[in-house]
């Protein structure tokens, strides 16, 4: 698995680096908020294949719950693919402060709401989240 660095973009494959969100250079640099979205911890990755899935991960470092600040996380994830929110058509899931994944509907206003990816339980497992918000989206 690949994420990527909050600041540029650039592959993160360093644990310290991935928890922190930024390569060491950004780190350093990321001093000064840059956006809204820099208030919560957090990295993502957008998965390889034919069905890609936005995975955003909570990293949990004492700043605002990506889950109150979906809005401006998932824009700066926009502007940083290089597209406008509304164009994120691929199923996003991500991994809340405690531990684990849920699916993020984001509506053509931008609005943000969640839910279970599997009605009735509590996914912590990210290939298993991807696989079944896959299938889901498929209609399996």
């Amino acid at each position: 698995m690949v994420y990527v660095c909050r600041r540029c973009g650039k592959g993160l494959i360093n644990p310290v680096s991935v928890e922190r969100g930024y390569g060491p250079k950004c780190y350093r640099k990321n001093k000064k908020p840059f956006s809204q979205a820099n208030e919560s911890d957090f990295t993502y990755r957008i998965t390889s294949g034919s069905n890609p899935v936005l995975v955003i991960i909570d990293l949990n470092q004492g700043g605002m719950s990506v889950t109150n600040n979906m809005k401006a996380v998932i824009a700066e994830i926009a502007a940083d693919v290089g597209v406008d929110r509304r164009l994120l058509v691929m199923p996003i899931i991500y991994r809340d402060s405690e531990g684990f994944f849920d699916g993020v509907n984001l509506s053509l206003n931008g609005s943000v709401s969640f839910y279970p990816i599997i009605p009735g339980q509590r996914l912590t497992n990210e290939q298993e989240a991807i696989q079944a918000v896959t299938q889901r989206k498929a209609g399996v």
